[in-house]
């Protein structure tokens, strides 16, 4: 399990680990969502300052779609999640590979 908070800059060297290691692990990469993220649909876009803000969030929250998306083409495992919610989903997701035969 690899868990961090992915940023742009980390793309390509997540991708690398993630692929090196699946070869003879099962990988899961966790990845933490910014709290802003969350509140994105709901931000008052007001002024200027504000919709550079939402602008910039929207960036960063569209890049790391794609980065998850690129993972999971891979065959990597991926759970995105707040903090609130990670044990959760780590829970969910640990169910499903026990059922499916993969663990």
């Amino acid at each position: 399990i690899l868990m961090t908070n992915l940023h742009d800059e980390d793309s390509e060297d997540i991708l690398l680990a993630a692929k090196l290691l699946s070869k003879h692990h099962l990988v899961m990469v966790v990845s933490l969502q910014e709290h802003l993220l969350t509140t994105l649909d709901e931000m008052d876009i007001a002024d200027t300052d504000n919709a550079l803000l939402y602008a910039g969030m929207h960036l960063f929250s569209e890049n790391r779609k794609k980065m998850l998306g690129k993972l999971k083409a891979q065959g990597i495992i991926v759970v995105d999640a707040t903090y609130k919610n990670m044990h959760i989903k780590l829970l969910h997701e640990y169910l499903q590979l026990k059922r499916s035969g993969r663990i």
